[in-house]
């Protein structure tokens, strides 16, 4: 349950976005604003259970600039997000919230930006251990991902390199892969850095908070326990596109200390009409007591296809595989694109629900023999 701080935080930090729209407004000399958004409506019904889903989603955006002189900018972006759905039988929802709401600053080689935002790294694509502040689906026609409430900072060099550093406040619902929630009224804190190597990059993370047990029965009554994050990621170009995410997580009180995972990646287009495009991922986890140690694991493997056919349209396919079960999850989509309008046709079916647990954070369910058609319209 979100406190009174936090709510204080947060309309301490809206009230300062909403100040700079209105600086801006009255004083700014240029004066830049640009508005846009989209709309998306969706439909689609489970073929083995004929159930039925709807849902219809507006995502209206304010961008403005508040400074911009000797190469220092300051800028501003609000976006909202209003959403409905319902399965036409017992259960609807509906929601109005900010989706992005951050302010700025930035130079060539520096920038800071505070607010609702999307913190996101790392290359791999179906299975990412360092998803650990987005939600992004590859499978998602929209793209969304959740932003989080606080304060990045990033340098970059000359040589391409970068840093990061981030504070964070007021995020306590799960978020990217997270097993527990965030402690309500804490900090958590981390950082990056981002380092060329050969023809292409590695990337160094660790990230701190505390996280909260007290809904767990089998769990102490204390609920203030602490966890650190270490990952290594990196990605590289040679002939074929190669990358690999890994991360080690360390639970101060927890049944398995120590949480290890690791993906493996590669993608080539193939020389075949439009081009073929071939992506495959390797993805392994293991709950253990200390780091070395090997005691709960499991491993899966994902293969995704796309296939531009003109101008307009493209299909692609995935595949999801449990190693160990070699129980299926597939889907197929076609979508096509024409001046503002996008219409997306996806198909999904799986042997099992167990494969749920991978992208439980993700905004697209995955159900057997599931039709979905949504239409967007950007403006």
């Amino acid at each position: 349950m979100k406190n009174k701080k936090y709510f204080e935080i947060k309309f301490i930090v809206i009230l300062f976005l909403l100040v700079c729209i209105s600086i801006n407004f009255l004083f700014a000399q240029n004066k830049t604003f640009n508005f846009y958004g989209k709309v998306s409506e969706l439909v689609g019904g489970s073929l083995g259970n004929s159930s039925y889903l709807f849902s219809s989603r507006y995502l209206p955006s304010l961008e403005t600039n508040i400074y911009n002189k000797s190469n220092k900018f300051v800028d501003l972006e609000l976006t909202g997000n209003l959403y409905y759905q319902t399965d036409f039988d017992t259960t609807s929802n509906s929601d109005i919230d900010f989706y992005r709401l951050w302010s700025r600053y930035s130079t060539t080689q520096f920038e800071m930006r505070l607010g609702l935002q999307k913190i996101n790294f790392g290359p791999a694509f179906l299975f990412r251990p360092l998803m650990w502040f987005s939600s992004n689906d590859p499978q998602d026609p929209l793209g969304l991902s959740k932003g989080v409430w606080g304060l990045r900072l990033r340098y970059y060099f000359l040589n391409n390199a970068n840093i990061w550093a981030w504070c964070l406040y007021g995020n306590n619902d799960l978020k990217g892969m997270e097993i527990f929630p965030t402690k309500d009224n804490s900090i958590e804190y981390g950082g990056r850095i981002q380092l060329p190597i050969l023809n292409g990059e590695l990337g160094i993370s660790y990230h701190n908070r505390h996280y909260e047990t007290n809904y767990i029965l089998l769990l102490s009554e204390e609920n203030n326990y602490n966890e650190n994050r270490f990952a290594l990621d990196g990605k590289w170009d040679v002939e074929i596109g190669l990358w690999f995410e890994a991360e080690a997580i360390h639970y101060e009180e927890h049944f398995s200390q120590w949480q290890q995972m690791l993906t493996i990646g590669s993608d080539y287009t193939i020389s075949l009409g439009n081009g073929l495009h071939i992506l495959g991922e390797y993805f392994f986890v293991n709950m253990a007591e200390d780091f070395f140690g090997i005691d709960n694991t499991h491993d899966f493997a994902g293969f995704t296809i796309d296939y531009p056919i003109g101008l307009f349209d493209v299909v692609n396919g995935f595949i999801y595989c449990d190693l160990e079960s070699l129980e299926l999850y597939n889907y197929l989509s076609w979508q096509k694109t024409y001046n503002n309008f996008s219409i997306n046709l996806s198909y999904s079916w799986m042997t099992s629900n167990d494969l749920q647990s991978i992208n439980n954070n993700q905004s697209m369910s995955l159900l057997d023999d599931f039709v979905k058609l949504m239409i967007i319209y950007n403006y």
